[in-house]
Parts: structure tokens; C-alpha cells; sequence
């Protein structure tokens, strides 16, 4: 893969992971629509203008930004993962998916719950 299409690649994801930002600050019970009016035109109604900043800024944008940090910290530590390890890829041999029917054997779970685990593991 040469320069040019790494970094456009870059910015493709760039940009995605900012619209899904984007996106999780307008998910809400309050809805998007509802507070993108008082946002926009704060001198119109001062206490619904609170209100949305309150939402957004106190609210969905700190959760939105965790959510996001999660996910990239769970990306790295899989990567440092495999680097420690040396794998090029999740082998069958390492899967924790494969190691649910020891674990339910030994913790003693019922047999359709260990025979669902081994199921879900192939």
C-alpha cells in the first residue's frame, strides 16, 4: 500500500469516526431537533438554551467521547496483544470464545448451559 492510499484511508476514517461522534452526541431522549434550535439561537429562549447546553455539553458529549475512548483502548490493548505474542492474527488456539466450555465445566453450570457455550464456541 503506497503513501497516498494509506493516508486517504487515514482520513476516510477520520472523518467517519468524527460523523459517529457526531451522531452519538444527537442519540438521546431529548432528541437532536429539540435542542439544535435553542443551540443555534441562544437569545431567542435563554433557559432552553441552558437546557440544551446543559444536555450536550454536560450529558452526551462526555458520553459519547468515553464510549469512543473505550474502543479505541480495547483496539490497542489487542494490538499490544498480538505484538507481545507475536501472532499476525487471532489464532483458533488463543480465542476465549473456545475456552467458555472449560471455564463451564469447571465453574459447574448446567449441562444445555455448557452445551450452548460449546455451540457458540465453534
Amino acid at each position: 500500500m503506497n503513501l497516498r492510499r494509506a493516508s486517504i484511508i487515514g482520513w476516510a476514517l477520520l472523518g467517519l469516526a468524527l460523523l459517529l461522534a457526531a451522531l452519538g452526541v444527537c442519540v438521546g431522549s431529548a432528541g437532536f431537533e429539540n435542542l439544535l434550535g435553542p443551540l443555534l439561537n441562544p437569545l431567542r429562549d435563554p433557559e432552553q438554551y441552558a437546557m440544551a447546553h446543559q444536555i450536550v455539553w454536560d450529558i452526551r458529549l462526555p458520553r459519547t467521547l468515553g464510549a469512543w475512548a473505550a474502543g479505541a483502548l480495547l483496539g490497542l490493548a489487542g494490538a499490544l496483544a498480538q505484538g507481545l505474542f507475536r501472532t499476525r492474527w487471532l489464532t483458533r488456539f488463543c480465542s476465549a470464545a473456545l475456552r467458555v466450555p472449560h471455564w463451564a465445566w469447571r465453574w459447574r453450570w448446567p449441562p444445555w448451559a455448557v452445551a450452548r457455550a460449546r455451540w457458540a464456541a465453534r
